[in-house]
């Protein structure tokens, strides 16, 4: 035990409700000491949310109006609700996403405490308050949070309908849930049906129910695949030119350039390095063939004018990329095993003007969670993975799968944010483990004594 046995249960909830209390103040903190809460992409999913509430989703290119294929309708959609607050929009959205964010903690928080114990959330709510990044996130304008709240969400319904034996309910509403994260984060389109896979392998007694997932999924889909049928004429729920070629491409060159040269070269920094690798050469190749400027750099697909310009974009890099790969399977290969562990580290928070000794902590917070997260997921498999513990098996599953699906594409590590709060959980147990064993081998050393 980590809490003394006589603790009184007015006691317990006062301690809960102090450390959700902090984890609130840490919020706001965050919020108010971020220099913008504006991405790359604010600007667009601002300005497709005014279309949005004119009853059209596109924005206004050089071809003239054109119908959006670069993000998905959930985002705007989420701005357009928060414009029913009175106030500024970019406020309203950090408050709500705010609120979105502590949901999730403690809804996150209640499948701890169910599946771990009492001890392990203490540790979860106290180990948050040392771990910023899911926080500082919500304090941005981009869809990361609501991700996590219905990711959060949909483990609370699948645990609790599997426990009270009703799991096609259950089932249902997590392919519903999951389904409409990918209205939000277009990586999150095959997780629905990674989920099936595990649950088919693991909930073997609920086989049969477990397909009321992924048909409910491919039902919430169904609009968005009917959207880009008739106006792209693709079959796909995705973004049409959401820039997975470009993100290939990029993920290439970062396996043979370091991220402080890529960053650079984003800069129009080139390093002899730089020079030397064949990169610039190769991009202005494929800009000249595009018709864009040569040094162009394919960050954001929504910097290209319009749609048949992002169909070039896509197909050039593609066959970029793939040439690439062909090239230097080895290093790329090795770079991508290695983003496995990198994209779990929020090393963009380091450009936000911070001390050199706040990247230091940020790095070691980083280390320590994902490194606890890691041995409490292998724990929890010995001790938990099976039908009784559905908590523990969805939370390795997103895990895993944020890893196995994100390694292979230049992506931020904002991507996982999703998926952070599992490791967390994972993290604590490992935590109140430890800490137990420590106990003990306190005690046997006094009895010894």
């Amino acid at each position: 035990m980590l809490l003394p046995k006589t603790i009184s249960s007015s006691v317990e909830r006062i301690l809960i409700f102090s450390l959700f209390a902090l984890n609130a103040l840490a919020f706001v903190f965050i919020a108010a000491a971020v220099p913008v809460w504006t991405t790359n992409d604010t600007p667009r999913y601002l300005d497709l949310a005014d279309n949005f509430a004119n009853g059209v989703f596109g924005l206004m290119t050089s071809h003239g109006f054109e119908i959006e294929g670069v993000r998905s309708f959930g985002y705007p959609f989420f701005i357009l609700v928060c414009r029913i607050l009175p106030g500024d929009i970019e406020f309203n959205v950090v408050i709500v996403q705010g609120i979105l964010y502590l949901i999730s903690v403690f809804f996150v928080w209640k499948l701890v405490k169910r599946n771990f114990g009492t001890e392990v959330s203490y540790v979860f709510l106290i180990l948050l308050l040392f771990y910023p990044f899911i926080a500082y996130q919500s304090c941005v304008l981009s869809p990361e949070t609501i991700c996590l709240f219905l990711l959060s969400l949909a483990a609370v319904i699948l645990d609790f309908s599997l426990r009270k034996d009703f799991p096609r309910a259950g089932f249902a509403a997590a392919g519903l849930l999951l389904a409409l994260s990918m209205y939000f984060r277009s990586n999150l389109f095959p997780l629905p049906f990674f989920l099936t896979l595990i649950f088919l392998f693991t909930f073997k007694k609920h086989r049969k129910a477990v397909l009321f997932l992924p048909v409910t999924a491919i039902l919430t889909m169904l609009p968005a695949t009917i959207y880009n049928y008739h106006n792209f004429n693709v079959i796909t729920p995705t973004p049409v030119y959401g820039g997975a070629q470009t993100s290939l491409w990029m993920a290439v060159w970062h396996a043979r350039l370091s991220t402080d040269e890529m960053l650079k070269y984003r800069r129009n920094e080139i390093t002899p390095t730089i020079a030397s690798s064949g990169m610039p050469e190769q991009l202005a190749e494929i800009n000249r063939k595009i018709g864009v400027s040569e040094d162009f750099f394919p960050i954001n697909m929504g910097y290209y004018e319009n749609n048949a310009t992002r169909e070039w974009v896509q197909r050039e890099f593609g066959k970029a990329a793939v040439e690439n790969i062909r090239e230097t399977p080895a290093v790329y290969l090795k770079s991508s095993l290695i983003n496995i562990f990198r994209m779990w580290f929020s090393a963009h928070l380091s450009n936000q003007g911070f001390s050199d000794l706040l990247r230091l902590y940020l790095l070691f917070a980083g280390f320590f969670v994902f490194l606890s997260g890691l041995i409490g997921l292998l724990l929890s498999i010995k001790n938990f993975v099976h039908p009784a513990a559905p908590f523990v098996v969805t939370a390795i599953a997103i895990i895993v799968f944020h890893s196995i699906t994100l390694c292979w594409s230049h992506t931020e590590a904002r991507y996982t944010i999703p998926a952070r709060l599992f490791l967390l959980a994972f993290a604590a147990y490992a935590i109140a483990e430890f800490l137990k064993q420590m106990r003990k081998c306190f005690k046997s050393l006094q009895t010894k004594i």
